[in-house]
Formats: structure tokens, C-alpha cells, sequence
């Protein structure tokens, strides 16, 4: 599923950067975070139901997500219709132009 968001973000909709954060004791999401690429962007204190818990953010950029063999693992279809959900213009508009008037 994170793969999935990711191809999605860096191969179609231009993101420059993901960032994820996880409990310092929760190795498995860490774990799979770090496998997809993310590198290590500090840590905080955040207050909970049961006091303080430190939580291990992560950093993920475009750069990096190209340069590993993950993006040829996802494909994407269907995505053209979707794009004004995501503030973007489908291709054809762009170029089309503005209307004349």
C-alpha cells in the first residue's frame, strides 16, 4: 500500500517530498519505511492518552524514490479523470491552452 501512495505521489502528481513518523518502538513500521527508502529526519515528544511518546519521523524525496528500483514495481491507470481531486489538470487541458475569448 505505501509503495502504491508513493508511485503514485513522485511518478504522477509531482511530489517532491513524503514524510511518515512512527513510535520509536514500533520496529515493523519503521522497518518498512526504511526498506522503501526513507532516511532518518529526527524525532519529538508528543503528549498521548498515556503521557509522552517518542515518535522516529522519516523523509522520503523524489530523488531518492527514483533512484531505487521501486518505481518500476507500481503501475498506475486511470489516473487522468482523478486529477482535479488532486488540484491538478489532465494533460489534455494543458495542452489545449486557455479558452479563447
Amino acid at each position: 500500500m505505501r509503495m502504491a501512495v508513493l508511485a503514485l505521489a513522485f511518478d504522477h502528481l509531482g511530489a517532491l517530498a513524503a514524510v511518515t513518523s512512527a513510535r520509536r518502538d514500533n520496529g515493523a513500521s519503521l522497518g518498512v519505511a526504511r526498506h522503501l527508502g526513507y532516511r532518518d529526519n529526527g524525532i519529538s515528544l508528543n503528549a498521548s492518552g498515556r503521557g509522552l511518546i517518542e515518535l522516529t519521523h522519516l523523509r522520503l524525496t523524489a530523488a531518492d524514490w527514483r533512484s531505487s528500483t521501486r518505481t518500476s514495481r507500481v503501475r498506475v491507470t486511470g489516473l487522468e479523470p482523478c486529477l482535479p481531486w488532486f488540484g491538478l489538470a489532465p494533460p489534455t487541458a494543458l495542452r489545449e491552452g486557455p479558452p479563447p475569448g
